[in-house]
């Protein structure tokens, strides 16, 4: 249950299509963009919605700021 609460499309992936975690860049790439995504829109923060307060959050996130 704890996949389906990190991110329930990766759960349906897994559990429902059986379809394995991709390895190597493809991996990464994707945990970051869905990072950067879930931080910009993240109901429980106060984000202004713009192209300066997606910098910032990829800022933060590549320099390990957002775990």
């Amino acid at each position: 249950m704890s996949t389906y609460k990190d991110c329930p499309a990766k759960y349906k992936f897994r559990y429902h299509f059986f379809i394995d975690q991709p390895k190597g860049i493809s991996l990464y790439k994707g945990l970051l963009y869905h990072k950067i995504v879930q931080e910009f829109f993240n109901p429980e923060k106060e984000n202004e919605y713009s192209f300066n307060q997606l910098k910032v959050i990829i800022d933060e996130i590549w320099e390990g700021r957002i775990p």
